[in-house]
């Protein structure tokens, strides 16, 4: 058993945020403060799990007796990743790229914490939802007009599925939330893995079920 007195969620994404609240938990949120580019591997979803791993371990340094959960997301096209569009011409080129083809988004959550009895920052838990993401053909109208929404920036696909986005689609996962970058029933199912059940006792502190050495 480990005593966990704060959740912390080790990112400044207001849409993360907005959907881990959504889950009736009580967290804060930290920036990992990383560059998570400097991190590289030639497996998309291999990729995704270094970043998260990356970001819990850096926020779990700086806390004490805290859970933290730690997520990225990859896009994964062509057996290549693809990081997040810098300009909206990059991000137009993208979408025609897309276009009429699949391509995966990865989300990886990683829990890690550092706590009284335990030697340094211990990974907990690390899963990843992949959400199969199938894109209809797209006239150049239609791209332009997407991206003067605005709504591509800060997206790794150049979109956002949940929104304005849905019409670039014929299909995609059933998990919005995994697609949005944080797969909350993946969560919540390993949360109550560890000993956290929101419905019961969503505020801390929580005892984990797990070896404290």
């Amino acid at each position: 058993m480990a005593l966990v007195e704060e959740l912390v969620l080790a990112s400044s994404s207001k849409f993360r945020q907005n959907i881990l609240s959504a889950l009736g938990l009580e967290f804060r949120a930290q920036d990992a403060s990383i560059n998570e580019y400097e991190i590289v591997h030639v497996d998309p979803f291999e990729l995704s799990v270094l970043r998260a791993k990356a970001k819990a371990r850096a926020v779990a340094t700086k806390c004490s007796n805290a859970l933290v959960i730690g997520c990225d997301q990859t896009l994964e096209f062509g057996g290549h990743s693809f990081d997040k569009a810098v300009t909206a011409e990059e991000a137009a080129e993208r979408l025609r790229l897309f276009a009429g083809s699949e391509h995966k988004l990865h989300s990886a959550v990683v829990f890690a914490m550092s706590a009284e009895g335990i030697d340094g920052v211990k990974v907990v838990d690390a899963f990843v939802s992949t959400s199969l993401m199938r894109m209809r053909s797209l006239t150049g109208r239609e791209i332009d007009r997407y991206i003067a929404s605005g709504e591509w920036e800060g997206s790794v696909g150049c979109y956002q599925a949940e929104n304005l986005g849905a019409n670039l689609f014929a299909s995609y996962g059933e998990d919005l939330h995994s697609i949005m970058g944080v797969p909350s029933l993946m969560i919540l199912s390993r949360l109550r893995n560890l000993g956290i059940n929101p419905l019961l006792k969503p505020n801390p502190p929580w005892d984990l079920n797990i070896d404290s050495d």
